[in-house]
């Protein structure tokens, strides 16, 4: 089973800390399924979330492995 989405983001922005130390030009995506974007990351809070630390999304379906949207 794989991370609950809370865990997934808190891991995410200390990886983003930690990598603007050695490549501050790298931009990094967070891979949510489409199913989770559609649960989670819909809801009014996690959006302004999104908003206030600027993160970027890269929604994609794991049955057919695509991406179906990039969140900039």
């Amino acid at each position: 089973m794989g991370e609950t989405p809370k865990t997934a983001l808190h891991r995410f922005l200390n990886y983003r800390l930690a990598l603007k130390q050695t490549s501050p030009n790298f931009v990094l995506y967070l891979a949510v399924p489409t199913d989770t974007y559609n649960t989670f990351f819909r809801r009014p809070f996690i959006q302004d979330a999104l908003e206030e630390y600027q993160l970027k999304l890269l929604i994609f379906d794991p049955k057919t492995e695509e991406i179906s949207s990039w969140k900039a």
